[in-house]
């Protein structure tokens, strides 16, 4: 930290003591302290015909070393509630905890709950300070928390109209424009489709399926 230190005016012979072992004979410097502890200042000069000495203490204290946790469920769809645990340190007590979380939200203490309601990769940020104002900040290092919309589901067919008047009735079903809600680009990773007459598939395009007998069959498709 640097220091700024004064002396009288018409002073000569000067010299500073800074407590660290650097001295300064400038009539008013500017000294960084690069560690911690308590530090006497000694000033030493001439004033009209009288030398003069005068002290002061430095107290340089030691910064606080923000660090966090958090948990992200496996399903990370919004709304998405995350908590985080500040594990944060200090040679002194913390005193208060300042959380960015990325998407415009802020909150306090060291273990807050989070709730995201966009769809977006967030970077949190913590800020600390402790009893004697000294600060410290971290973002997250293992990278954003990625919060994803539901995933839009299209199931196409071939024909377009899936009535028959007559069976067997075959049709061809499709989940390639289904579309996902994450922020991190790339396929959706499951496709599960339920043909209604207790047939499955899990393929993104299973290709047909035939409806031997007469009825009504409900197609659903679910992807992750």
């Amino acid at each position: 930290m640097g220091r700024p230190r004064r002396g009288p005016p018409g002073a000569t012979g000067i010299t500073w003591n800074f407590g660290d072992a650097v001295t300064s004979n400038q009539a008013s410097p500017t000294h960084n302290y690069t560690s911690v502890g308590n530090f006497i200042v000694t000033y030493n000069a001439t004033v009209g015909a009288s030398p003069v000495t005068y002290t002061a203490l430095v107290i340089v204290h030691g910064k606080p070393t923000a660090n966090f946790t958090y948990t992200v469920p496996s399903i990370r769809c919004k709304p998405l509630n995350v908590p985080f645990t500040s594990t944060s340190s200090g040679p002194a007590a913390i005193a208060s905890y300042t959380w960015n979380f990325g998407d415009g939200g802020q909150g306090s203490g060291p273990t807050p709950i989070w709730t995201y309601n966009l769809q977006g990769a967030f970077f949190v940020t913590l800020l600390v300070t402790d009893v004697n104002g000294c600060t410290s900040a971290l973002s997250t290092q293992q990278g954003p928390i990625n919060v994803s919309t539901p995933p839009t589901v299209v199931i196409t067919s071939n024909p377009l109209a899936l009535i028959s008047c007559t069976a067997p009735f075959t049709a061809a079903f499709s989940g390639s424009n289904c579309v996902s809600g994450s922020p991190i680009a790339g396929p959706l990773s499951s496709y599960s489709w339920n043909f209604g007459n207790s047939t499955f598939s899990t393929l993104q395009t299973p290709g047909n399926v035939t409806y031997s007998t007469p009825g009504v069959y409900n197609v659903s498709l679910t992807v992750t």
